[in-house]
């Protein structure tokens, strides 16, 4: 997988080496991918985050330790414009989902956490469950889709790695 960068700027030259060393330097982390697009002109602009999450927890030696923040990598794409709502949130989707099993593929041989059925990475969409916002248009579809590929599925309002991450670096 290529173009992904950190915040900072640098691109990653090894996606998938980047995310092992990065899960075994910090084995408590969570994995989050999601995805927001932007109409800008003559072009629709995606962003696909990978949103590495530190939770709290206690160590072994029973010590409790706050969460340290969230690591993200992240890839822009620009397309040509999709003038229709539900095309444009759909490919949101897609790239979502192929970013969520190439992380899944990268960490399956080393992931130690339980995973109740599900693959590694959750899964964040930018889209409303209520049907008064147009991106509700996309939901059930996409939410199926995804559930569909064995993820745990989030939407709005608990999606922050599509809606306030992606939304901020598609700015």
């Amino acid at each position: 997988m290529k173009n992904f960068r950190l915040v900072g700027g640098n691109e990653i030259e090894n996606l998938r080496n980047y995310l092992r060393s990065y899960y075994i330097e910090h084995p408590r982390i969570k994995f989050y991918v999601g995805t927001d697009s932007a109409q800008c002109g003559k072009h629709t602009k995606y962003v696909t985050t990978i949103c590495m999450l530190h939770p709290e927890h206690i160590d072994e030696l029973g010590k409790f330790h706050h969460g340290a923040g969230v690591h993200v990598v992240f890839k822009r794409e620009s397309i040509q414009r999709i003038r229709e709502v539900y095309p444009r949130l759909w490919h949101e989707t897609e790239l979502t989902c192929e970013v969520a099993e190439f992380v899944h593929d990268a960490l399956m041989d080393i992931w130690k956490q339980p995973l109740n059925n599900e693959k590694v990475p959750i899964v964040h969409l930018d889209l409303n469950r209520q049907s008064k916002y147009k991106s509700n248009s996309a939901h059930d579809a996409s939410v199926g889709y995804l559930k569909g590929h064995g993820f745990e599925v989030y939407s709005k309002p608990e999606s922050w790695s599509s809606s306030y991450v992606a939304d901020w670096l598609c700015k």
